[in-house]
């Protein structure tokens, strides 16, 4: 039987005794394990034409969802919340890390399960009256096969034959309920103002932004560890990502048009202090916000069927204080 992955699995966000179900137009996910090659030619045997291999560590598993953001009676879903806010929170110099689950309906809700994820980029795609969405991409310690179902309480039988605890069966009961209300609503870029340098611009056609968050994971590798590695359930995995950086950055998409003041403003030029602001929304209550200061700009023209330029920009100082300069209602 051939799994319809897209159309009937389910995904979940954990952290502690928080869950939530999460609800994303695209999944992705995989882990490689990592084979070492070394010689088995010698001087004793000169026949041996063919490598040995030696797989004892695991890199990092991938990651990416694709999230129609929400706009809710009570705020920014919780579960939105804590995506895009994992991305951009310091804690010791480490991102903080949760759980995803996978379910498929159609593989007699068996899961698969992602530990200790960290958000390693956040776009935001906003487009007029297109969906704002939150493209994520992140990394996590391992991937394995578990147990299902995952949260029969909700969307199962009602037996709880589940692997929850009840703090987090209240919090899933809750968001769900939440749902079905009716009391989110996706939210929809009908009004979309951007600025560069304090001047509004016509003609905007698309805006992305982008949080990086730029490390790598330490190395876990030991020769007291892989002496007892036999096969994948004691391979070793990496288990702390270490931050070094982060980057927010971006692109703005405008139609040329000499008529208007900004339609052709900054043709073919560039500036190393300036500012970016833009707001998206179904109306004037914006729903996401960025204020973005200092930032360098570089300006390219596209010659195709209709003139259009790009503004390129990638904040300077302040990665620090992100939730000051980017807000969400």
């Amino acid at each position: 039987m051939f799994l319809e992955f897209a159309r009937d699995s389910k995904v979940y966000l954990v952290d502690g005794s928080f869950m939530d179900r999460l609800h994303v137009t695209e999944v992705e996910f995989s882990q490689s394990f990592r084979d070492k090659n070394y010689e088995t030619r010698t001087l004793h045997n000169l026949s041996e034409m063919h490598e040995g291999s030696s797989i004892t560590t695991a890199n990092p598993a991938q990651f990416s969802l694709t999230i129609p953001m929400i706009r809710s009676s009570a705020g920014l879903p919780n579960y939105q919340h804590k995506l895009v806010t994992f991305g951009i929170d310091l804690e010791n110099n480490q991102l903080k890390t949760f759980d995803l689950f996978i379910e498929t309906l159609s593989e007699g809700y068996k899961g698969n399960k992602l530990t200790g994820c960290v958000v390693t980029g956040v776009n935001f795609q906003i487009s007029r009256s297109g969906f704002l969405l939150a493209e994520i991409e992140g990394e996590a310690t391992k991937l394995e096969r578990v147990g299902a179902p995952i949260a029969d309480s909700v969307f199962g039988d009602g037996s709880n034959n589940d692997q929850l605890s009840a703090t987090q069966r209240n919090s899933l009961n809750t968001g769900q309920a939440e749902w079905e209300a009716g009391h989110d609503k996706f939210v929809v870029c009908r009004n979309v103002t951007v600025q560069v340098g304090g001047n509004t611009l016509d003609f905007v056609f698309g805006v992305n932004l982008e949080i990086q968050n730029e490390g790598k994971w330490l190395k876990h590798e030991t020769l007291q560890d892989s002496l007892s590695v036999t096969n994948a359930s004691n391979t070793m995995y990496p288990s702390t990502y270490n931050l070094n950086g982060r980057t927010v950055a971006g692109s703005i998409q405008q139609y040329v048009n000499t008529s208007t003041a900004t339609g052709a403003a900054n043709l073919q030029t560039w500036s190393g202090n300036s500012t970016v602001n833009i707001k998206a929304g179904l109306d004037d209550t914006f729903d996401l916000e960025a204020n973005l200061t200092p930032v360098s700009f570089t300006n390219r023209m596209n010659a195709s069927e209709i003139y259009s330029q790009n503004y390129d920009f990638r904040l300077l100082s302040g990665a620090g204080t992100l939730t000051n300069l980017i807000t969400y209602t």
